[in-house]
C-alpha cells in the first residue's frame, strides 16, 4: 500500500534501498517500469523482470 498523494514510482526506491535483495529477482509491473528504478536495482546487485 501506498500513501494517498503517492504511486509506485516513488515508494519502489526506497523499498529497494530498504531491502537485502542482492542475488535476487525482483519483478514489477508497468508502473515501475522506469529506468531510474531498474539502475538502482542492478546497483544492489539484483536482477529485475519489468513488465
Amino acid at each position: 500500500m501506498v500513501e494517498e498523494k503517492s504511486n509506485e514510482i516513488t515508494v519502489i526506491p526506497d523499498l529497494v534501498d530498504k531491502l537485502q535483495i542482492k542475488g535476487q529477482v525482483i519483478a514489477i509491473d508497468v508502473m515501475g517500469t522506469q529506468k531510474e528504478i531498474a539502475e538502482k536495482i542492478r546497483s544492489k546487485r539484483a536482477d529485475y523482470v519489468l513488465a
